[in-house]
């Protein structure tokens, strides 16, 4: 039994993981500043929100391929604007986790530079995944 394309090509107005991957990065770069002003004593909670994030990230960034491979791709996440934020935010935390006035040296935490890692990955392959896609459609 086929479906028709018409209902194929019927998408949902938004999706639920690329909400939960928001409120998650929303939450992990508040706590990266606060870890920051409070000089590395967030451990645990940088742990979890980074783990949640990465997830949610991961099965958003499934379902967008998905969509986009069968018909009903949506355009709206940015992934340009991501790469921006976290970098803007890397930057940040190394500029002035390093600069004089501040009584300690502030080390990143891994599970940061992790994320980090983990959402330039998701770029280079949604975008290598985009110009396959664009490629095989006319």
């Amino acid at each position: 039994m086929r479906i028709s394309k018409e209902y194929r090509l019927k998408k949902p107005e938004s999706s639920l993981w690329m909400h939960f991957a928001n409120f998650f990065a929303v939450l992990l770069w508040a706590l990266a500043i606060l870890d920051w002003k409070t000089g590395n004593s967030l451990g645990l909670f940088l742990l979890y929100a980074s783990l949640l994030y990465c997830v949610a990230l991961a099965v958003f960034c499934g379902e967008k391929e998905y969509e986009r491979w069968h018909g009903y791709h949506r355009p709206e996440a940015s992934g340009e604007a991501y790469v921006a934020i976290w970098t803007l935010l890397m930057a940040g935390l190394f500029f002035f986790g390093n600069t004089q006035g501040f009584p300690y040296i502030y080390t990143i935490p891994p599970e940061i530079v992790a994320s980090y890692a983990v959402v330039i990955a998701f770029f280079a392959i949604t975008e290598e995944s985009k110009n396959l896609y664009s490629k095989k459609t006319p």
